[in-house]
C-alpha cells in the first residue's frame, strides 16, 4: 500500500475474467472485475489447475455493508512439495511491474501481493529472501510470519506464525527459514477470526495456510471490513490455518497461470481513497510472492 502503509468456477456459475488457453466444454470461468457478472454458487468448488495448485471460488457467508463487488472469494492452493514459494521486488529486479507482468518475467505460475510497503517501495514489516534484505526490522504492529526456504529437514516447507502464539520465536523461525515476510493477521493461532479495530472497507488480498499445511493466495473484490473478512476465512469449509492482509484496494492483485487456466483478479475499493468497483486493471505493485514447479 502506498500510504505506508477468489476465482474459478464451471462456465455456468461465471463469476470474473478468467480465461482458458484452448476452450472446451468443461473450461472453467471467473469474474471479480466484470460487472453484471452472475453470482457465485454458494458451495465452495474445487478446480485443479496442475498437480498441487488448485483454485476455487465461493460466496462469502457474510454480507458486505456496501452494495459493491460480487461478495466472491477466490482461493488458490498450493502444495509446497511440489511447487516453490520465491519473493520478488522492485528493488532487487529493475522497478514494480503489475502481477501478470511479475507472472511473466519470472515464470510464476500464480503471484500476490507480499506485503503492504512504503514510498522507498521496502515492505513495511520483515522482508527477507536469499535474495536480500527488503526489510531487516521486526514491525512490532504485525503479528503474523510466513517462512519458507527452510535450512533443515523435518519442519514444513512453508510455514506460519503468530506472534502471541505458544513457543514464537522470531530469532528461531530466522534460522530455521532462510526467507520471511511479516504482515497483520487476520487469524488467530487457533485459526479464530481476529477482529480489527480499523473499520474501513477494502477489497483485499490474503496469503495463508491451511490445515494440510498448503499454501493459501486469496483475494476478494467485494469491499469488506477486516474484521468481516476475517470472519469469512474462519469458515470450517475453508479449513485455514492462518491468514495475514498482505494488501487492500486497488493494489490488492492476484493472477494464475497455470494448466492452460488464467485467472485475474484485482482489488478497487477502498474507502477514503477509490471509493467504488470501477477499476479493472491491474496496479504495479513492487514486493510479490509467485510459486513455481519444483524440478
Amino acid at each position: 500500500m502506498r500510504r505506508g502503509a477468489f476465482l474459478v468456477v464451471l462456465a455456468l456459475a461465471a463469476c470474473t475474467k478468467t480465461t482458458k488457453t484452448d476452450p472446451h466444454p468443461a473450461a472453467l470461468a471467473s469474474s471479480s472485475a466484470t460487472k453484471g457478472a452472475a453470482p457465485c454458487e454458494t458451495h465452495p468448488l474445487r478446480t485443479e489447475l496442475v498437480p498441487g495448485i488448485t483454485v476455487a471460488r465461493f460466496l462469502a457467508p457474510v454480507a458486505p455493508t456496501v452494495p459493491v463487488g460480487d461478495r466472491c472469494v477466490t482461493v488458490v492452493r498450493v502444495d509446497p512439495t511440489r511447487h516453490t514459494l520465491q519473493l520478488h521486488t522492485a528493488r532487487t529486479e529493475g522497478g514494480a511491474r503489475t502481477v501478470d507482468r511479475w507472472s511473466e518475467s519470472a515464470k510464476l505460475e500464480a503471484v500476490l501481493n507480499a506485503a503492504m510497503y512504503g514510498d522507498d517501495q521496502r515492505s513495511v514489516g520483515l522482508m527477507v529472501s536469499p535474495a536480500g534484505v527488503n526489510n531487516g526490522a521486526d514491525n512490532k504492529k504485525y503479528g503474523g510470519f510466513l517462512a519458507w526456504d527452510r535450512t533443515r529437514d523435518g519442519i514444513p516447507e512453508v510455514a506460519a506464525f503468530g506472534r502471541d502464539c505458544p513457543g514464537f520465536d522470531l530469532d528461531a523461525i530466522r534460522r530455521d527459514y532462510r526467507s520471511v515476510v511479516q504482515n497483520y493477521r487476520l487469524l488467530d493461532c487457533q485459526g479464530h477470526p481476529i477482529a480489527w479495530q480499523d473499520p474501513k472497507l477494502f477489497s483485499a488480498a490474503v496469503l495463508g495456510t491451511d490445515k494440510r499445511g498448503w499454501l493459501v493466495f486469496a483475494h476478494v473484490r467485494t469491499p469488506y471490513a477486516m474484521t468481516d473478512l476475517a470472519k469469512i476465512l474462519a469458515s470450517p469449509d475453508l479449513e485455514m490455518a492462518s491468514a495475514m492482509h498482505v494488501e487492500g484496494g486497488p493494489e490488492a492483485s492476484l493472477y494464475v497461470n497455470a494448466g492452460g487456466v488464467v485467472v485475474r483478479e484485482m482489488g478497487s475499493y477502498e474507502t477514503g481513497f477509490m471509493s467504488n468497483d470501477d477499476n479493472r486493471d491491474f496496479w504495479p505493485i513492487p514486493n510479490v510472492l509467485g510459486v513455481v514447479a519444483r524440478p
